[in-house]
């Protein structure tokens, strides 16, 4: 009896172990077999790429019928360069199958992958004949890449979106989701600007300068937990300002996005900052004003959009599997009655061809979004009919705008009915007329934002307007998410003739609750405290100055000695004009706590020898984490290094700080070159003595990081106890086993 149990124990052991590896291979169901013809989809596979070998990975099964029936068969796999036909492949007596196997139930084959286009070649699995003939035995597929990336509804810590390059304006208005646009004709550089990125035997040229103002604005950008998308860009004619898409089928040009793509997102996921994902073109269905198709059909351009979409996406991912590939969609409406339809793409073929193709050319689900790019002014809002009143019943429904986005919602849960890849989320982007201003705009801005916020489809809404229309509304931008949201819009209720929110947006109409926190300090010489201090970072020394990097128009940052010979950091712009800003952006390597100290002072000096000895500069201290932050702004005198105090009580008492920024604004002149100069940061306290802070600060750094390290490792921790106990539990059954058995046959012997 023991021995039974004891083999029932290895058999259910070994079960339990064995069992996911063997059935591991076939994930996918047989498609629905047509009655015409035995040998097509009598296979089921998969097709992935391993960037780490550099291989493609084939496998599969066979159904048992047609085993059964054609034990004589082969197994070939075969592949195709993008755009040509499989058949023609799989036909031609000069062409060697790539690899194949007597016939068997399951299938497992590995190609080597010698070029760009093996990547991204179609791979058929064909049953050939004892006599020669060939027989698609299932839909050709491309290698896909496993991506990880998720829309989460219940978040709308990213829902404040701007177009823009600038890291101050992310940084200063806590934006949540910025668009940077990457001009794919201008990153290529020469010898002379250039950073070597080399793939395999290849090397590339990219444009050193563009890459430097990159790096700048997304480091700012992710230090305040802004989702980065990248916007790529491509202009295939010199002569007009139309968008396009490489000619991807083409082998250079190929290897030109690939590499490209493989190069952004591999500075973009290490210390320069990250993405979170790439848009690809601008408006891709509207092929009459924005883009240049080259005279193809709209079918064919379709197809080679989707391809080159696929292209970016696999070229990735395979780096950082989370990143989210948005396809772009004009405005125009012709998802629902009285929309749009006289253009050779309409938006809805469209998106349904995209789909159709992604759906089509892997064997698992293609993650993506979409972002719809809206110039539709909401409720026809405008400069002059604003004095009479807005009409909230006015709408125009040819085109998609934040009143009928709903509808455009309804269409991408019809297309995903119909395929497995359909848009996951809706950015909605809006590109304001350049006739909006003042309360006009900001009506518009704020009726769009809170009538899209309601709807949780929608992962972002970002704002795409000209500089002095950003000048006019940042403050709204500023608050639109905090705790002063509400009364801070109130003055423009009146122009709806409305008394609150719920009246125009509907009775449900919410702030939202994930509210960040922001908070505004000036200096003042009065807070200056008599008893403690305690400096935070002294930039004399290099552990501090080496978490400091360059932002926005700052050309070099350095160790350098003032003009009293004291060492400190010092950060030289660019030209600026007035009202330009230069940056600097620090990333702390473990989160800060201020709350001992409840001022805050910063020992600064800006100098600009072609400016006046009066010329006036305006600093701005940004201290933040993921999702609060503190703005504290003072005045600085041309040459004069002055200390100033901020009362951060209100940050300080809940928040943690992980990265701090500079940003010091030309007030009164332009500037051929301006020298910032940061001596420290310090903070002071009227209840603690020095002494009594040195302690307390130190214990809480050390706590800070305990825990951080500890949070960091400990999933590593539960997979290494997970193994051990696993490995331990096998062996002592396996002792125990041994053991056993022993016992009984020495019984037996006596």
């Amino acid at each position: 009896m023991k021995k039974v149990i004891c083999v029932i124990m290895c058999i259910v052991f070994c079960w339990m172990i064995f069992v996911p590896f063997v059935f591991a291979e076939d994930s996918t169901e047989f498609a629905d077999s047509p009655k015409t013809d035995e040998y097509i989809w009598a296979v089921s596979f998969s097709c992935t790429y391993d960037s780490e070998k550099s291989q493609v990975l084939i496998a599969g099964t066979v159904s048992h019928d047609f085993m059964i029936s054609h034990p004589d068969y082969e197994i070939h796999i075969y592949s195709a360069v993008p755009s040509k036909d499989i058949q023609e492949a799989i036909t031609a007596s000069d062409v060697l199958p790539l690899a194949k196997s007597s016939m068997s139930v399951r299938f497992t084959f590995y190609v080597e992958v010698e070029n760009i286009i093996d990547r991204y070649s179609n791979y058929a699995v064909v049953l050939s004949s004892p006599e020669g003939q060939n027989f698609l035995a299932a839909r050709p597929l491309m290698p896909a890449v496993n991506s990880t990336y998720e829309y989460d509804k219940e978040d709308r810590t990213h829902f404040k979106g701007l177009n823009t390059d600038s890291g101050n304006s992310i940084v200063d208005e806590g934006i949540g989701t910025a668009i940077i646009d990457i001009d794919l004709n201008l990153l290529e550089g020469d010898a002379a600007d250039s950073i070597i990125y080399t793939v395999k035997n290849t090397s590339f040229n990219i444009r050193k300068s563009y890459v430097d103002k990159l790096d700048r604005s997304i480091l700012a950008a992710s230090l305040n937990n802004c989702n980065v998308y990248l916007r790529f860009l491509y202009h295939p004619n010199e002569e007009t300002s139309k968008y396009g898409i490489p000619s991807v089928y083409s082998e250079n040009a190929l290897e030109y996005v690939c590499n490209i793509s493989e190069f952004l997102v591999n500075r973009y996921s290490q210390g320069n900052g990250r993405i979170a994902g790439i848009i690809i073109g601008s408006c891709a269905d509207d092929v009459e004003t924005v883009n240049d198709i080259g005279g193809l059909a709209a079918e064919n351009y379709c197809e080679q959009y989707s391809f080159y979409t696929a292209v970016i996406a696999n070229a990735v991912r395979q780096i950082n599997s989370n990143v989210d590939i948005v396809i772009s969609v004009s405005d125009r409406n012709d998802y629902s009655y009285g929309g749009y339809k006289d253009c050779q793409l309409t938006p809805s073929v469209f998106l349904d061809s995209v789909a159709k193709f992604l759906d089509g050319s892997f064997s698992q689900k293609f993650s993506y979004s979409v972002v719809v790019e809206s110039k539709a002014s909401p409720l026809g809002i405008d400069g002059e009919k604003i004095i009479d009143g807005i009409d909230t019943k006015n709408t125009d429904n040819t085109v998609i705008g934040a009143y009928n986005i709903s509808v455009f919602c309804e269409f991408l849960d019809e297309l995903r009915t119909k395929y497995e890849s359909a848009p996951s989320s809706v950015t909605y982007m809006w590109h304001a007329s350049s006739s909006l201003d003042g309360a006009a705009l900001s009506c518009a801005y704020v009726y769009s934002y809170l009538k899209l916020l309601q709807n949780k489809e929608i992962s972002s809404f970002v704002l795409d307007v000209s500089d002095s229309q950003y000048k006019e509304i940042s403050a709204l931008l500023s608050v639109i998410d905090t705790p002063m949201a509400n009364t801070q819009t109130e003055y423009l209720l009146k122009y709806f003739k409305a008394t609150s929110w719920e009246k125009i947006i509907g009775d449900n109409v919410t702030f939202p609750s994930f509210c960040r926190l922001w908070t505004k300090a000036f200096a003042e010489q009065s807070l200056q405290p008599t008893k403690g201090s305690f400096t935070y970072m002294d930039f004399s020394v290099a552990s501090d100055f080496n978490s400091m990097r360059a932002g926005e128009n700052c050309t070099t940052i350095l160790s350098d000695q003032d003009t009293d010979e004291i060492r400190a950091l010092r950060a030289i712009s660019a030209p600026l004009k007035r009202g330009d800003t230069v940056q600097i952006i620090g990333s702390l390597q473990y989160p800060e706590s201020y709350a001992y100290t409840s001022v805050i002072s910063i020992t600064v000096e800006a100098n600009d020898l072609s400016a006046s000895e009066n010329a006036l500069y305006e600093i701005a201290l940004t201290v933040g984490n993921n999702k609060n932050r503190i703005v504290a702004k003072g005045i600085l005198k041309n040459g004069v290094r002055t200390e100033l105090y901020f009362d951060v009580s209100e940050y300080a008492a809940e928040n943690l700080a992980n990265y701090l920024t500079f940003s010091v604004k030309s007030l009164t002149e332009d500037s051929d070159s301006l020298s910032v100069w940061i001596h420290d940061v310090k903070g002071y306290s009227s209840e603690y003595s020095s002494d009594e802070l040195r302690v307390l600060v130190e214990n809480k750094r050390n706590e800070i990081r305990n825990f951080a390290d500890t949070d960091a490792v400990g999933f590593n921790y539960k997979i290494v106890i997970i193994i051990v106990g696993v490995t331990f539990a096998a062996f002592s059954l396996g002792i125990g086993l041994m053991i056993l058995f022993r016992r009984d046959d020495t019984s037996k012997r006596e």
